[in-house]
């Protein structure tokens, strides 16, 4: 990786100084002779991260710095600085912070100590490594591979030595008060040759959307960009910069990727075409393209065009899962019977999975559950709730709290729809007017995935997790039970006699299998 820009936290530790002690050594590197480069950083204790998060930006099509160190619990901010679109991944704990436009900034907290390699999904060229330390105890090696870590508290401890691209080394050590410690590591010869894009394909197979594209980055140091060819001659070199020039290059961005979807609609590749049809919009904002956006519509959904409202971004979060009748539409006075079960899924518990339940009455007049106003936000790249359960009828809005664009989406046979994209502080309503599971999707996100349960029976609730659940207040009567999990659904309606006082039943689900994860156009993802 070349030469390394180094950004640490560093925290002294609340220790006596004078029951500290140093670690000193050297780190070996098979068959390699600079020994730069490899952080080595003390494990056993844990202290508190800094409240602060460190920046790791995107310019120029590399990352800045290049090596960072953080501490465990600490939060990291993505900074696109660039002009152009980012991907940034890593195969370690599956991190995926999906595309970033121009100017946004993605935040993740590295929980577990040891080394991320980082990468772009776009940009094969780039590479960046990520540190976590427990403690304020680590040294980065020089090119002799010598290093010191002064103020190690009293004790036994393990040294970990990391290199970019490569595995661990480990060793035990005990550091006496007032003394220091010596230790030699030796790591392994580091990977080399190319590496995989986050579908563990290689960058030559990927589809059109990732080809190279040219951009200065905004706000860090950046090379003049090369003489343009045009009309069989060459422009005069000269440095160009400033927000006149960098918007340009964003234009120029988007004029590519329209065209690219265009030609690929041409070929009948309407899913390939909408992704790259929705890149270009990312980077302009979608009023832009407006007078153009239908023609990229079909196999889609049709478009929701409720207007956007804007809403304060200060927001609290939704929970996991919402939706209970006795909340929704509470009773004057409580009634005399209760009913208490478990949900159980080809015969063993439900897990951590929730299950929707229903309870609709088999005689007798009652009323059905009047519609609800709902939120289902886009926040974290995730939807929350996960799980939603509204009455019929009912009108739910999609609000975005992340600093990208979102794409919220669902198939369903009953009531397909498309919100389009819209930004954070912007929300648009859907009115739910059929009964149903309503799959959501994001078309930019593929890791993003929700249920809507839309419900004209009077009782209904979401299950803890694990599957217990319990109506607090129902009539005595016999009545019809629908449940509906995201693994498993009843395979007919069960017929339940509430008797007056306290009631038990199981229900048994069997499993549907996972949905199929679509993109918008009905393509596989």
């Amino acid at each position: 990786m070349g030469r390394f820009a180094l950004v640490g936290c560093c925290l002294l530790s609340a220790v006596a100084a004078a029951a500290d002690g140093v670690i000193r050594g050297e780190v070996r590197f098979v068959g390699k002779a600079d020994r730069s480069g490899a952080v080595v950083y003390v494990t056993g204790f844990e202290e508190p991260p800094p409240g602060t998060a460190v920046q790791l930006r995107q310019c120029g099509k590399r990352f800045i710095p290049s090596l960072l160190v953080v501490r465990a619990g600490q939060a990291v901010d993505f900074t696109n600085n660039d002009t152009v679109v980012h991907n940034v991944f890593s195969p370690v704990g599956h991190l995926d912070m999906g595309r970033s436009r121009p100017g946004s900034h993605l935040s993740h907290l590295f929980k577990k100590p040891g080394g991320v390699d980082l990468y772009c999904d776009i940009h094969e060229e780039m590479k960046a490594a990520l540190v976590v330390v427990p403690n304020h105890a680590y040294a980065v090696t020089g090119p002799d591979g010598a290093f010191e870590i002064p103020r190690v508290p009293s004790g036994t401890w393990t040294v970990v030595a990391w290199q970019p691209e490569g595995a661990a080394a480990e060793q035990k050590v005990t550091v006496a008060p007032g003394e220091a410690a010596t230790v030699t590591l030796e790591l392994p010869v580091a990977r080399s040759g190319p590496h995989l894009d986050r579908n563990l394909r290689s960058y030559k197979d990927h589809p059109r959307e990732y080809e190279a594209d040219a951009g200065v980055a905004m706000g860090c140091p950046a090379e003049p960009a090369p003489p343009e060819v045009a009309d069989g001659g060459r422009r005069p070199s000269e440095v160009r910069g400033g927000p006149v020039f960098e918007r340009a290059q964003v234009l120029r961005e988007a004029a590519d990727q329209l065209e690219k979807a265009a030609a690929e609609q041409q070929r009948g590749n309407r899913s390939l075409a909408g992704r790259l049809f929705l890149a270009a919009a990312s980077l302009v904002g979608p009023e832009v393209l407006e007078g153009v956006a239908s023609l990229f519509q079909e196999g889609a959904p049709p478009r929701v065009i409720t207007p956007l409202r804007q809403l304060s971004v200060d927001s609290p979060p939704q929970p996991f899962a919402a939706g209970s009748s006795e909340v929704d539409n509470p009773r004057a006075r409580p009634e005399k019977s209760s009913l208490v079960g478990d949900i159980q899924l080809d015969g063993q518990p439900l897990g951590e999975g929730r299950a929707v339940v229903m309870l609709e009455p088999l005689r007798g007049e009652h009323r059905r559950p009047a519609p609800q106003k709902a939120v289902m936000e886009q926040r974290g790249r995730q939807f929350a709730p996960h799980l939603l359960v509204v009455p019929k009828g009912s009108t739910v809005s999609f609000p975005n709290f992340d600093p990208i664009y979102h794409n919220v989406f669902s198939r369903s046979e009953v009531q397909p729809f498309d919100l389009g994209l819209y930004v954070k502080g912007q929300t648009r309503d859907m009115t739910f007017d059929h009964e149903g599971v309503f799959k959501l999707g994001c078309d930019l996100h593929a890791n993003m995935s929700a249920f809507v349960v839309v419900v004209a029976q009077p009782h209904y609730l979401v299950s803890e997790p694990g599957g217990a659940f319990r109506f607090k207040s129902l009539r005595p009567g016999r009545y019809r039970l629908s449940a509906w999990s995201e693994r498993g659904t009843l395979t007919a309606p069960q017929e339940v006699l509430v008797k007056p006082g306290p009631n038990t039943v199981s229900v048994a689900l069997g499993s549907t299998g996972p949905a199929d994860n679509l993109d918008k156009y009905g393509a596989p993802r």
